[in-house]
């Protein structure tokens, strides 16, 4: 079968993207923070995830966030912008955040049930744990400082369980050798981090009326088990899924189960409608 082609562009001269596929039903991806880091238009990962996701009758958008994006800009204001091109562009679509995507689809799904078939949140909780936000705030002021390596160095450890303390001393020079470039926009990345240690999804998750899916894992450390249950019991009638001994990084170092999971939900979602 033939591979269809990726094609990439601006929504609103504004938001990055690369989409896939001819299917009448839009499948949308908020991605996370990764995407700060690097132009997605350019980003190899985002080709994985569009073959990944491309399943059914879906066309499949990556939608990055502003490259305008300001200081104190907040994750409600993020689904904002989102708002404006799913509806003057695209239409009702399944939506589905990653991270700091799925903060920021909490918000989408609230305010616009109308563009919301059904929604997906990966990794991403009502707050940020708080045992990891000192980290976080590490993060900026490291950002602040042009200290790239030690964020991504942090970030490794974060997405990835097997990287116990010994292992990643035990990698620490190899990784520090291999990282060295800046990201092309640093105010994306601190209004980022900064707007999900601010984030609080309670109002928003109780207002959400679609179709919703939970997934995480039960190593997660950003978003704990304790958190993404009481997530799903925020949401009315939210499927909740905790992969066992994944971690934040559940989505790429348990694709298989994690995949399973969603397109499972989002095949039911479309059997009922």
């Amino acid at each position: 079968m033939k591979t269809p082609p990726i094609t990439t562009g601006l929504f609103l001269d504004e938001l990055p993207y690369v989409a896939t596929g001819s299917g009448p039903d839009p499948l949308i991806i908020f991605p996370h923070i990764r995407e700060t880091f690097e132009d997605i238009r350019e980003a190899h990962w985002c080709r994985r995830w569009l073959r990944r996701f491309s399943k059914n009758n879906h066309s499949v958008y990556i939608i990055g966030r502003s490259l305008k994006m300001p200081r104190n800009f907040t994750t409600e204001s993020m689904a904002a912008d989102y708002a404006r091109v799913v509806r003057n562009c695209l239409g009702p679509a399944t939506i589905m955040g990653f991270s700091l995507g799925g903060l920021v689809a909490q918000h989408f799904a609230a305010a616009n049930p109308d563009l919301t078939n059904s929604l997906v949140l990966g990794v991403a909780g009502v707050q940020i744990g708080s045992g990891r936000l000192p980290q976080l705030r590490q993060w900026i002021t490291l950002a602040r400082q042009g200290d790239w390596q030690q964020i991504y160095l942090h970030i490794t450890s974060l997405m990835h369980t097997g990287m116990t303390e010994d292992k990643y001393e035990w990698a620490l020079p190899l990784l520090q050798s291999s990282i060295h470039h800046k990201p092309r926009w640093p105010q994306r990345f601190i209004a980022s981090v900064q707007a999900s240690i601010e984030h609080d999804g309670t109002s928003a998750l109780a207002a959400i009326t679609t179709p919703a899916l939970v997934i995480g894992g039960t190593c997660d450390t950003l978003f704990p088990g304790d958190i993404l249950r009481h997530t799903a019991s925020l949401v009315p009638g939210a499927r909740l899924v905790l992969l066992e001994g994944a971690g934040h990084g559940a989505f790429d170092e348990h694709k298989r189960a994690f995949d399973k999971e969603v397109l499972n939900f989002l095949k039911a979602c479309e059997a009922n409608t």
